[in-house]
């Protein structure tokens, strides 16, 4: 599909927005995905293209939170294993549905994703003991079904591992948060494989967003590490609101 320069400057600053979101609490998707979808760009081309500069994008914030050791290895490993499973599944059925349903399961799912990572709260510092098998299995479930959730659909897939990793394994906020960023990174490598074997990236567009994203999510993982970024949620919910409405008012 032809893509104009108008299009593009719009949508850079937007997945800026989103990988910056993204590598503090997740979530940023929201933005990246409604945004492509804003532009008239149809579901799975939508998705394809999104996963590639989120898949660049948590490269970056993935780097950033390995290199200051926020991270908890027993959980990740077998979580980031389980969810390249689970996204390659999710991908390929999103690969079925007919792109009007999809913008309208779209419709569905945003605003209640949306608004569960804008009310989440930071949980207390709770860091417990687990077993090493109990660990691994706690991990398999959460890469498993959050990885299916990321490969067909995908926004705020970060905020439910980072809450999966603080509920059931029972890890501190920034280490959750650095096993969330590190599990998505695998199970967006998953699906965005998926997408690419089935020739659904617009690279015309995914490559200038990708150097967008990786800015964001470099910026906001070392905010991340270091402050408090309490703010970053009623921003989000008004982008997300107008990008929602614009799509709204595209399919009526």
């Amino acid at each position: 599909m032809a893509i104009s320069t108008n299009v593009l400057l719009f949508l850079c600053p937007m997945v800026f927005l989103a990988g910056f979101i993204d590598s503090i609490a997740g979530g940023g998707g929201l933005i990246s995905l409604t945004s492509y979808m804003a532009c008239g760009i149809p579901g799975t081309l939508a998705l394809g293209t999104n996963k590639f500069s989120s898949f660049t994008g948590s490269t970056i914030a993935s780097v950033n939170y390995m290199r200051t050791k926020n991270y908890e290895l027993r959980t990740l490993v077998s979580a980031s294993i389980a969810a390249i499973a689970g996204s390659w599944a999710g991908s390929s059925c999103t690969m079925l549905i007919d792109p009007k349903v999809f913008s309208t399961i779209v419709l569905v799912i945003t605003p209640i994703a949306a608004v569960m990572v804008v009310v989440d709260k930071k949980h207390e510092e709770r860091e417990k003991e687990l077993t090493t098998t109990k660990s691994i299995l706690i991990g398999i479930a959460i890469g498993l079904v959050v990885g299916f959730y990321d490969g067909f659909y995908g926004p705020a897939t970060g905020m439910f591992l980072q809450m999966s990793f603080i509920l059931f394994a029972g890890l501190d906020a920034k280490k959750a948060a650095g096993n969330a960023r590190i599990a998505n990174w695998a199970s967006n490598f998953s699906a965005l494989a998926n997408f690419i074997r089935t020739d659904n990236v617009i690279y015309t567009i995914a490559i200038p967003c990708a150097a967008c994203s990786m800015v964001g999510n470099w910026l906001g993982s070392r905010l991340a590490i270091k402050k408090d970024t309490r703010i970053i949620r009623p921003i989000m919910l008004c982008v997300i609101s107008l990008l929602f409405f614009k799509i709204l008012l595209d399919l009526l």
